[in-house]
């Protein structure tokens, strides 16, 4: 009768798991339209069910949703988007791995960037092989067939001047020049803050699940010293006059000043926490930086300035430790 008792709440709960499962991978893919932002929070799910019920327990009731979810992509007509979706959770397998080898967040997070970068590379290139468009032009097709699309309204758009007319012209013209170079950098930054996402959210969650967190507080997290050297380089190649190497020199550059963007946003949090500021007046703030581009610049210049004055006193005080020890 005691086992029968204890059974029956664990049945339910596998069922409830593989439920959760299936439904965060097949409903993307039928409503891609509503939830296809859904996707990039299935890294961050296996990352707290490997954290919270073993690698087994996770492994056992993902096969089985990944099963249910195909055959409902494909009985909903929506069988491509689903495996899409699929091609997300190694991420999430390589951070909680990360995670519990002790690994830095942000090395965490590069391994989750990269296999990130080859899941995606892997499904694209099977989903257009038989295609004579790779993924990247198909891409920049559809950008300039959108931007020409908005020309055409807003020239049919009789209260538009004339002179505000060919500015918008000239801007969305220098996009259309502008966007190819640039993509590779946008396409990371992407799979950049989609690993941040997970990493941020599912150490902040995991405490709240009854689980440890895997690592320090976010406003305590510092990204390698080293690593300004290579934000250095990428500028200095981006304004060497050779069209490949700036090509090569804008990309890095941007995906170098994203993770100090992050580091400065760490800061940020650190003195609120240090000052003791009001919630209400918090959340105002972080809405105020997330919404203001001028804000995303304050916080990339706090977190290149970070490296060289130690704004936090993180290494100071390491060095302190080190000593007294």
């Amino acid at each position: 009768m005691t086992e029968q008792v204890e059974r029956k709440p664990e049945g339910k709960r596998n069922i409830f798991h593989i439920f959760l499962l299936t439904l965060a991978l097949l409903v993307p893919g039928i409503f891609w339209m509503i939830f296809g932002w859904a996707s990039s929070l299935l890294p961050l799910m296996i990352f707290i069910f490997i954290q919270k019920y073993g690698w087994s327990h996770t492994n056992r009731h993902l096969i089985i949703a990944m099963l249910a979810a195909t055959a409902g992509g494909y009985f909903f007509q929506g069988l491509e988007v689903t495996l899409f979706s699929m091609s997300l959770l190694p991420m999430g397998y390589v951070i909680a791995y990360s995670s519990q080898r002790g690994d830095a967040p942000w090395y965490a997070g590069l391994q989750g960037t990269v296999v990130l970068a080859v899941s995606f590379t892997v499904f694209f290139s099977l989903t257009t092989a038989n295609s004579d468009i790779s993924f990247f032009h198909a891409i920049t097709a559809s950008l300039n067939n959108g931007i020409d699309e908005a020309l055409r309204l807003y020239r049919a758009n009789d209260t538009m001047s004339a002179e505000n007319f060919v500015i918008l012209e000239q801007t969305l013209n220098q996009m259309k020049t502008v966007a190819p170079i640039i993509l590779p950098a946008v396409l990371g930054s992407l799979l950049v803050i989609t690993n941040w996402i997970t990493v941020i959210l599912g150490n902040t969650l995991l405490p709240k699940l009854g689980c440890q967190a895997p690592w320090q507080s976010y406003s305590l997290w510092r990204l390698p010293d080293k690593l300004i050297w290579i934000l250095i380089a990428s500028a200095v190649f981006a304004v060497i006059p050779s069209e490949t190497t700036q090509v090569i020199g804008i990309n890095c550059l941007i995906l170098t000043i994203l993770p100090y963007c992050f580091q400065g946003l760490a800061v940020i949090v650190y003195m609120l926490n240090r000052w003791n500021v009001p919630r209400y007046l918090r959340a105002l703030i972080y809405i105020m930086v997330a919404l203001q581009s001028f804000g995303t610049i304050i916080l990339i210049i706090i977190g290149i300035a970070d490296v060289w004055f130690d704004i936090r006193k993180i290494t100071t005080d390491r060095t302190k430790n080190t000593t007294i020890n």
